[in-house]
Parts: C-alpha cells; sequence; structure tokens
C-alpha cells in the first residue's frame, strides 16, 4: 500500500468510528418526584378515605415513559395517566423496577379494574378488563391496604404553581 492510499484508509477509518461516538450531550433522566396533582378515593357514603400525591403523565411522551427506572416511591405517592380516549389501555412494566398496583378507572371516574401486583421489568400486558380512561400506580399493596375496590369514585385536583 503506498503512501496516499495509507491517509486514504486512515482518514477513512477516523471517520467511520467518529460516526459511532455519540457526540453531543446525552439527556439524563428526571426522575424526581414531582407532586402536580391530588387523587381523592370516595366511599360509598362519599367520604374520602384515600388520598394520593401523584404525577400526571398526559402526554404521549410522559405515558411512555411512566415510572420507568424509579427505584422507590412513598405509598402515599403514584402516577395518574390521562388518556385521550375510554378504550381498552394496554400497559407493561418493562423497565420498571417496582410492583405496583395499577387502577383503571373509566370516564365517569369509576374504579372498574386494579392489576395487584404487578411483576417488576415484565413484558407481559396488563389491561383492564373494561375500558378506562385513566390509570393509577400506585405501590403494590397499596389498594389491599386502603380498600380501593372496584366502583369506588375516583376525584382529583391539579397543584397550581
Amino acid at each position: 500500500m503506498n503512501r496516499a492510499n495509507r491517509i486514504i484508509f486512515f482518514v477513512v477509518l477516523i471517520l467511520g468510528i467518529a460516526l459511532f461516538i455519540p457526540w453531543g450531550k446525552k439527556t439524563k433522566l428526571d426522575l424526581t418526584f414531582k407532586h402536580q396533582a391530588t387523587v381523592f378515593f370516595q366511599n360509598d357514603a362519599e367520604q374520602n378515605y384515600a388520598t394520593f400525591k401523584v404525577e400526571v403523565a398526559d402526554t404521549e411522551e410522559k405515558q411512555t415513559q411512566g415510572l420507568m427506572h424509579r427505584t422507590a416511591m412513598k405509598a402515599d405517592q403514584g402516577m395518574l395517566f390521562i388518556m385521550e380516549e375510554e378504550e381498552i389501555h394496554s400497559f407493561w412494566m418493562d423497565e420498571t423496577y417496582l410492583s405496583l398496583d395499577v387502577v383503571f378507572i373509566d370516564t365517569n371516574k369509576e374504579v372498574v379494574f386494579i392489576a395487584k401486583g404487578t411483576e417488576p421489568k415484565s413484558q407481559e400486558p396488563i389491561r383492564s378488563l373494561s375500558p378506562s380512561q385513566y390509570v393509577l400506580e400506585i405501590m403494590a399493596g397499596t389498594a389491599d391496604q386502603v380498600g380501593i375496590k372496584v366502583g369506588d369514585q375516583v376525584s382529583w385536583e391539579f397543584i397550581t404553581e
């Protein structure tokens, strides 16, 4: 190989390697809890019996991220997913390290299904048996501890800054 060919070879090699180097700043996930709304569960007497401070996932990006990569959450915290339409929604636990209770809520803000104690990092779909428009994710075991059941009414208030 003559000198010109060696120079061309090394230039091509360096450019090829440069294509695989992640240039630019990597975005670090912000996993700090943000209290954006408060969710209330009411019993038949319309009295609040459980309250949760929640983050709100109301965009496709936030819904895709969900609680992924979180390693801890308090028992009175959660995430409220606000979907565009009432339908059978499906969730999975890929990259979610916490076991959760997933509470499905219909457009009338009534609990229609609870998936209890989900398996962390599972790719098995979690879906309601009935259409829902809202989904609340809380720590596994919390639904039983506070007595959340199908048919309960739910309301929420957004935190204004």
